[in-house]
């Protein structure tokens, strides 16, 4: 049968192979608040699907080597490729190889999340003289694009409009310098996804635990949940102290060659 790769316009239809997968990219995906879904469009109904919304792609359904080659459109500098089963894993390791470092993120169950409000609020007040939080405005959204570190508070927003409408952040100011914050990686329905940084010259201060507090008091006053998803160590024991319950460990693969290299075609 002729394979034709490419964006599902109603991506629901891939709902049935992320069944059970938790992760709030996904959701977002699936629901069409952001992020884009690809498959076979030729299939019906769909064996293998791919979820992808920023530095993120997701597979499922019956592991596809044309799906994993296939190049989606703003394919990021690198990508984290997330593969649903050993089955997935065991073709990115063989499709990729050397170029492909495997990883482990952890994930955390929402039923398990239990924030102490009162020590939020003190977290969120414990900061270095010098230092202020104040929330993301449009100013700030634009500072965010203008240094690499920075830019993922903002950058899978469409623009500083669909940023002040549906993202929610709080900026770390130290005199009138962004230095840190924490912000809304991606939404949906119901939450929002948190990515925190702090600039080098000021880690080891306490302004990530100040920050993400400030983040997930506001997100709840919101009525939205603050879901967290861990790169490290250092993150889980940092969502731990927020109020975060128990991690699932899985793994990852970082590639700066998502899909066909340079000059081959994804058809």
């Amino acid at each position: 049968m002729f394979s034709l790769l490419g964006r599902l316009e109603n991506p629901a239809l891939a709902a049935p192979l992320f069944e059970g997968w938790e992760e709030t990219l996904i959701l977002s995906s699936l629901s069409g608040v952001m992020g884009i879904v690809y498959a076979d469009l030729s299939e019906s109904p769909l064996g293998s699907a791919m979820c992808f919304l920023g530095d993120f792609a997701f597979y499922a359904g019956e592991p596809s080597e044309k799906l994993l080659r296939f190049s989606p459109e703003g394919r990021p500098r690198f990508c984290i490729l997330t593969p649903r089963d050993e089955k997935w894993s065991a073709l990115i390791e063989r499709v990729y190889g050397g170029s492909c470092e495997k990883q482990l993120r952890y994930a955390f169950h929402r039923s398990e999340t239990h924030f102490d409000t009162e020590k939020l609020r003190q977290l969120a007040a414990a900061l270095p003289e010098g230092y202020r939080i104040t929330p993301m405005d449009g100013s700030l959204y634009r500072i965010c694009l203008e240094a690499e570190w920075s830019r993922d508070f903002v950058s899978q927003f469409q623009d500083e409009a669909d940023y002040l409408n549906r993202g929610l952040g709080m900026a770390v100011m130290h005199q009138e310098d962004l230095v840190g914050g924490a912000s809304s990686y991606s939404v949906f329905p119901g939450g929002i996804e948190i990515e925190i940084d702090i600039a080098e010259d000021h880690r080891r201060k306490g302004l990530a635990t100040a920050c993400a507090a400030a983040l997930i008091l506001e997100a709840l006053k919101r009525g939205l949940y603050p879901s967290w998803d861990a790169a490290n160590a250092i993150s889980v024991k940092l969502a731990h102290k927020l109020g975060y319950g128990t991690a699932r460990e899985y793994p990852v693969y970082f590639t700066d060659r998502m899909g066909f290299p340079e000059g081959e075609s994804n058809i």
